[in-house]
C-alpha cells in the first residue's frame, strides 16, 4: 500500500489533461486489469479556462454480472492546485488562480486511488451477481473548465444545468452525460483516507448525502461544511467529492474521508475541517516524505480493510 502511494507520489503533479495524469490512469488499469473482467479507457475532450483543448481519460473496470445495475466505487485520478496559494490571491481579491502549481497529492488523491487497487483485489476473491464498478476520474479538479458539446442523454434540461453548473469534475461529468443513470444503483466516492479515521459524509458544502449511512454501519458520521485552509483568514473552501454529479442526477450517493483531532469550528450544519483534521490536504505540502510522518502501515491497512469491508457488506445487501 505504501509502496503503491510512494510510487504515484513520485510521478510529481498530475493535473487533468496532463502526460502525468495520464500515467497515473495506466497505472491504475494496469493494476487493477488483473482483477476485472472488463477494463475501458473511456476518453472525454474538454476546454480549459485558458481555452486550451485538453483531453483526459475515465479509467472503468467492471466486476461481477455485466447485466446487473452498477455499484460506482471511484475517485479521482488528478491533483488540484495548490490551495494555500490559491486561498491567498483569494484574500487579495485576485480570482485568477490558473497559474498556481498543482500539488503531488500523497493522501488526496493517491491514497484513494491506491484503496481503488487495493478493493479491486478484494472484489476479484468474490462472486457476485451484481454488477460493480471502480472508476478512476481524470480532470475533477479542473476549475472552470468546460465539457464539449453533443452530449445526449435522456437527463432533463434543468438536471444537465446543474450538473454543469458545478464548475468542476468534468471527468464525472462526463460519466452522467455520456452514459446516463439509469443502469446505475449507487455511487460511493472515496476522498483522502490515509490520515485518521475513516468517516461517512452525511452533508457537505452542496447539500445532503441521499444515500443513507445506516446501509454502511461502522463508521462515524460527518457534516462537513468546507475547509479552512489558512487559519485567520476569512476564506473557507467549499468541499464535496467525485459522485456530485451522480447525486444531482438522483442516483444515491455519498462519500468516505479520514480525518482526526478535534473538530474546532462546528454547528448544525457541519463542521470546518482544517490542517489539524487532514494535515497538508489539498497543497503542496502533500508530499510523500509528509504522508509518511502523520501515517502509519498499520493505520493505512486499518482504513483499507474498514472501508473494503463496508463497501463489500453494502454491496450485497443492494
Amino acid at each position: 500500500m505504501f509502496d503503491t502511494i510512494k510510487y504515484l507520489s513520485e510521478i510529481g503533479p498530475h493535473p487533468g489533461g496532463s502526460k502525468e495524469e495520464r500515467k497515473i490512469a495506466n497505472y491504475l488499469g494496469q493494476k487493477i486489469g488483473q482483477y476485472c473482467n472488463e477494463l475501458i479507457f473511456d476518453e472525454f475532450e474538454y476546454t480549459d479556462p485558458k481555452n486550451v483543448n485538453k483531453k483526459s481519460v475515465n479509467v472503468i473496470a467492471s466486476f461481477g454480472e455485466k447485466n446487473a445495475r452498477s455499484v460506482l466505487i471511484c475517485t479521482n485520478i488528478d491533483t488540484i492546485r495548490d490551495l494555500n496559494k490559491v486561498v491567498d490571491l483569494w484574500e487579495q481579491d485576485i480570482k485568477n488562480v490558473y497559474s498556481v502549481s498543482y500539488v503531488e497529492g500523497a493522501n488526496e488523491p493517491n491514497s484513494a486511488i491506491a484503496f481503488l487497487i487495493y478493493f479491486a483485489e478484494k472484489l476479484s476473491q468474490i462472486n457476485f451477481n451484481k454488477n460493480i464498478k471502480i472508476v478512476g476520474f481524470g480532470a475533477q479538479e479542473e476549475w472552470d473548465a468546460k465539457l464539449r458539446d453533443g452530449y445526449t442523454t435522456n437527463l432533463s434540461k434543468i438536471i444537465r444545468g446543474k450538473i454543469n453548473r458545478l464548475g468542476y469534475l468534468i471527468g464525472s461529468r462526463h460519466y452522467v452525460l455520456s452514459k446516463g443513470i439509469n443502469d446505475i444503483d449507487s455511487v460511493i466516492a472515496i476522498d483522502a483516507v490515509g490520515i485518521g479515521s475513516p468517516k461517512i459524509v452525511i452533508r457537505d458544502s452542496f447539500g445532503k448525502s441521499t444515500l443513507t449511512p445506516s446501509l454502511m454501519p461502522g463508521f462515524e458520521k460527518i457534516k462537513i461544511r468546507g475547509f479552512r485552509y489558512k487559519p485567520g483568514k476569512k476564506t473557507v473552501e467549499v468541499i464535496g467529492c467525485d459522485h456530485l454529479p451522480f447525486r444531482i442526477a438522483g442516483v444515491p450517493s455519498t462519500w468516505i474521508i479520514a480525518n482526526k483531532g478535534e473538530l474546532t469550528e462546528k454547528n448544525s450544519l457541519g463542521c470546518i475541517l482544517n490542517h489539524s483534521n487532514i494535515p497538508n490536504y489539498g497543497t503542496s505540502s502533500d508530499t510523500f516524505e509528509n504522508f509518511i510522518r502523520e501515517t502509519s502501515v498499520n493505520t493505512l491497512k486499518n482504513n483499507y480493510d474498514l472501508i473494503s469491508n463496508a463497501l463489500l457488506n453494502f454491496i450485497r445487501k443492494r
